[in-house]
């Protein structure tokens, strides 16, 4: 009678049958494996890809399956993350009960679509701006065959070549944002969007001068910038018509408001600039206005005083050496404690 205890395991090798020689990784495909020896009940077969130079030292799992046969059904691979662009990744399978590792097949290539770039810098502009052809200044790369572009302006189709013109862009009532980005697709169907382009369009500003008129000398005068559809830091320069007909900025009359100077009798016309953080466009000038400085009022004297008979009184008075407009003639019967108008 023969009696056999503790036989070990031994003579397990894996082979790899079967294997893509591209793959795209939102299509993964199988590889098939074939194993002599004897495995447990729980072993599992894991195929693991080298890294883009054939290199195992961190290993990426992308794919398994528990079985414990020598012909087991094909593993499917399964990407968790995007595994970069390469053409020379190389292929292994292990086992887990007992560990064993195949011997290492390839080169694989591995499309991974990166979409390419194109300008994404933010701009303000005006009402009717033309943008400039939006174009790739890094063109697509990693995908398989030839690439498709779908450029979408606001999440609606707009353009599908390799490059997009979008043409004049209107701002709206309250100013609108366009948002532009490009789908691009491989032969693997892998899509991928790239960083997107907003451009800002924004009404022109209006700008106005509020508190423009006549004063009196020595008065307070206040002359005020007011903006429309002025959108971003608005920094200002008030500037007065000077006598060699140009226009020369005021030192110092750097706020939206404006205090002129009513010492001088006489017209001066007076403009702000708005300079507008944001659109170029936007930095306008006021219309010109006018702020008319009368002189101090200056009652003068009256010619003529004389001592008549009533209801003859024939005397003639004149006034003289007066600043400003008479506006009527007044009378006092008791020495100037009260006035009344001469009829």
């Amino acid at each position: 009678m023969w009696l056999t205890v503790g036989v070990p395991m031994w003579g397990q090798s894996i082979t790899i049958q079967n294997f893509p020689s591209e793959v795209c990784q939102n299509a993964p495909p199988t590889v098939t494996i074939a194993s002599t020896g004897v495995f447990g009940p729980s072993n599992v077969y894991t195929v693991e890809l080298s890294d883009a130079s054939g290199d195992f030292s961190s290993p990426i799992q992308i794919g398994s399956i528990i079985d414990n046969s020598n012909t087991p059904p094909s593993i499917t691979l399964s990407f968790s993350s995007r595994v970069p662009y390469g053409n020379n990744y190389q292929i292994r399978v292990t086992s887990s009960d007992p560990s064993d590792t195949s011997s290492v097949s390839g080169p694989v290539t591995i499309y991974s679509l990166n979409p390419g770039v194109h300008s994404t810098s933010e701009v303000t502009v005006c009402d009717g701006y033309d943008p400039p052809e939006l174009t790739f200044t890094t063109s697509p790369s990693g995908g398989q065959g030839v690439y498709t572009y779908q450029w979408y302006e606001n999440g609606v189709p707009v353009g599908n070549n390799d490059s997009y013109d979008p043409g004049p862009l209107s701002a709206g009532p309250d100013g609108t944002d366009y948002v532009y980005y490009c789908l691009v697709t491989d032969e693997c169907n892998q899509s991928l969007p790239t960083a997107s382009k907003t451009i800002h369009v924004v009404n022109d500003a209006i700008v106005s001068i509020e508190g423009a008129g006549t004063y009196c000398q020595n008065s307070s005068v206040t002359l005020t910038g007011v903006s429309a559809a002025a959108t971003g830091t608005i920094t200002y320069q008030w500037e007065y018509y000077d006598a060699s007909e140009e226009w020369s900025p005021i030192a110092g009359a750097n706020t939206s408001s404006f205090n002129p100077s009513t010492a001088v009798p006489g017209e001066t016309v007076y403009r702000v600039y708005f300079e507008i953080d944001s659109a170029v466009c936007n930095d306008p000038y006021s219309s010109p206005v006018s702020v008319i400085i009368d002189s101090t009022s200056v009652g003068g004297t009256i010619s003529g005083e004389a001592t008549v008979c009533a209801e003859t009184n024939s005397t003639l008075l004149t006034l003289s050496g007066h600043t400003g407009s008479v506006i009527r003639w007044q009378y006092s019967t008791d020495s100037g404690s009260t006035w009344n108008d001469a009829v």
